[in-house]
């Protein structure tokens, strides 16, 4: 049964000490318990709902397990309380679909699964699907966790439709030519001896440079540096931990970082903790 054996708390204190979207593991809650009380006997709902609540606190109680324990809920809920698309964080706009990726995957390849098991959707199954739908629209970020999640809400519809793709004796050759290709397209990228980093995600040289040079002190980098960034040890004026710095910080990253105020930039570099700057090319100010 998919609402009782997707989650659990144990999960929970694996996905807390991961990743801040935790509390969307403890959200999509309910809509288990739901679809599980809609497939019970009348007689055993009570009981199960008290057992479903019961599970819910403590998966709640699970995130706590955390070096940060309460830090990790207010770290996860300031991040919600940011305006990331108004404060200029790319992985916060709007879906972009001028161009294919795991969004418009995802999509189709949801759109093709039930279109070939002819399979209803159950409610509770529906209405989740539109609201991940719905955060993967508003925010490019919540892309992958509507791939992800989308892709479990819809295996049992999906699988429910494979004796009737037997029945016509195409439910066992195309999972195998899919698995196949995945395997085949894997090992290609494996075998491949020019893998380097994307210089537009990871600045090695550009990095490499202005240490030979001898600079010091927090770096206003560009955004979508920053995982690179914290990787290597080097102290930032802003990165993806966003809910670390607050919206004001955001705010003054933007306009300096992207020059869209040069009192901006002047004024940050005012503070003696920042250094330099760690810019793409296409900015005209960018200089180490």
């Amino acid at each position: 049964d998919w609402s009782s054996d997707v989650c659990s708390s144990d999960l929970m204190v694996l996905w807390a000490n991961l990743h801040g979207s935790f509390l969307l593991g403890l959200a999509i809650l309910p809509f288990f318990m739901a679809e599980a009380l809609l497939r019970a006997e009348p007689a055993a709902r009570r009981g199960l709902a008290v057992r479903w609540i019961g599970f819910g606190a403590a998966a709640a109680v699970a995130t706590l397990l955390h070096p940060y324990g309460l830090g990790a809920w207010r770290a996860a809920l300031a991040v919600l309380d940011l305006d990331g698309a108004g404060l200029g964080i790319t992985e916060w706009a709007p879906a972009d679909f001028s161009h294919f990726g795991i969004l418009e995957a995802a999509l189709l390849a949801g759109i093709a699964g039930l279109a070939s098991t002819g399979r209803r959707i159950a409610l509770p199954r529906l209405l989740l699907l539109l609201v991940l739908a719905h955060l993967a629209l508003a925010h490019a970020r919540h892309a992958a966790i509507f791939g992800f999640l989308g892709g479990l809400v819809l295996i049992a519809p999906i699988a429910g439709g494979r004796a009737s793709a037997e029945a016509i004796g195409t439910g066992r050759r195309l999972p195998l030519a899919v698995a196949t290709a995945a395997v085949l397209a894997i090992a290609a990228m494996v075998v491949r001896a020019d893998v380097v980093p994307d210089a537009r995600q990871q600045p090695v040289a550009a990095l490499a440079a202005a240490k030979a040079a001898g600079v010091t002190g927090e770096v206003v980098g560009d955004y979508r540096f920053g995982a690179f960034l914290i990787s290597r040890g080097v102290p930032t004026f802003l990165d993806g931990r966003t809910e670390l710095f607050g919206a004001a910080r955001v705010a003054a990253w933007r306009d300096a970082a992207t020059l869209a105020d040069y009192a901006a930039f002047d004024r940050i570099f005012a503070d003696p903790r920042v250094g330099w700057t760690l810019l793409p090319p296409e900015i005209g100010r960018a200089h180490v």
